[in-house]
């Protein structure tokens, strides 16, 4: 059910952020069976984007200064929209830590 995933993707986000109650507001899908497999299809994505924000931190932190590795590109296709975009963000990062190391 890739569909449902994608379909329900953006009310996942917004539940991660703001809580479930945010499927009351007006406009916000009902809240029946194929609503709650959407948003459990997305439950590893925002999972992923909160351990992603985490191991940024620490890899901005001290990562690159103690010759840490790059950031795997799984992590950039969970947070953005697109594979394109988090291949192209992945592309940045990795450019980032070689001249970090190269320093």
């Amino acid at each position: 059910m890739p569909s449902c995933k994608k379909k329900f993707q953006p009310w996942a986000d917004l539940a991660a952020v703001y809580g479930i109650g945010i499927l009351n507001f007006p406009g916000a899908p009902r809240c029946d069976y194929e609503c709650l497999w959407g948003l459990w299809l997305c439950l590893t994505r925002e999972e992923t984007r909160r351990a992603y924000d985490a191991l940024r931190g620490v890899m901005d932190g001290i990562g690159v200064a103690m010759g840490g590795a790059p950031i795997p590109p799984e992590y950039f296709l969970a947070i953005t929209e697109t594979a394109e975009e988090g291949q192209a963000i992945h592309a940045i990062h990795a450019d980032r830590v070689r001249c970090a190391m190269v320093k």
